[in-house]
Order: structure tokens, then sequence, then C-alpha cells
């Protein structure tokens, strides 16, 4: 089993442009679910239930994490409204290999 990311369709910056930050998130939140309720569906109907073992939550970030075959992923870029699927690996995240942040403003030393 791999777990890989799924990149989800989403609405436009112009469909979404005059909504209210709480309302984009809404929106946003609510097309990823539709898009995983689909995803399921989609997943059962070609035969692929076995061969997924979890579909995470969708949030409004159009991402969706899913662990499955190898086979299986490859298959799921198939599905309605996914745009892209990427095996997690090629985001690796070390937080011990970020450089040191400066300081914010309020808290360096000033020079006068």
């Amino acid at each position: 089993m791999i777990t890989v990311m799924m990149m989800l369709e989403r609405q436009s910056h112009k469909e979404i442009r005059r909504y209210s930050r709480r309302e984009k998130y809404r929106a946003l939140k609510s097309s990823a679910t539709g898009i995983r309720d689909e995803l399921m569906r989609w997943i059962d109907e070609h035969g692929l239930a076995a061969d997924v073992a979890r579909v995470g939550e969708p949030t409004a970030f159009n991402t969706l994490f899913v662990t499955s075959t190898r086979d299986a992923a490859e298959r799921l870029v198939e599905a309605p409204g996914v745009v892209g699927v990427a095996p997690t690996g090629e985001f690796p995240v070390d937080l011990r290999a970020l450089p040191e942040l400066p300081a914010p403003e309020d808290e360096q030393e000033s020079d006068e």
C-alpha cells in the first residue's frame, strides 16, 4: 500500500471572488466533499474497493489523501473531479532541514 495525494478540481477564483472568507471556505469544502463522495462511488463502480484502504477527509484545500495499492493509485487519476495524483513521498517534509528563521521585527535588536 502507498499513500498518494490527489489534487481535485476546484471553483475558479472568479467564481468565489465575491464571497466572504467564511463563504469561500464553505464553498471549497463543499466542493471537495462532493468530489470525495463521487470518488467513493467511482471506486466501487470500478471494482477498486478492495484496493483502496483509506480515503481521507476533504478539506478546503482541494486535496485528498488516499491509501491504496499502486495499481489503484494509478487508476484514480481517471476518476471524475481528480486533476492529478502524486505519491506523498514527492512532498517530503523535514522541519529539521529548514534554515533558522529570523526573529520577528519586534524581537530583533536595533542598531539605533
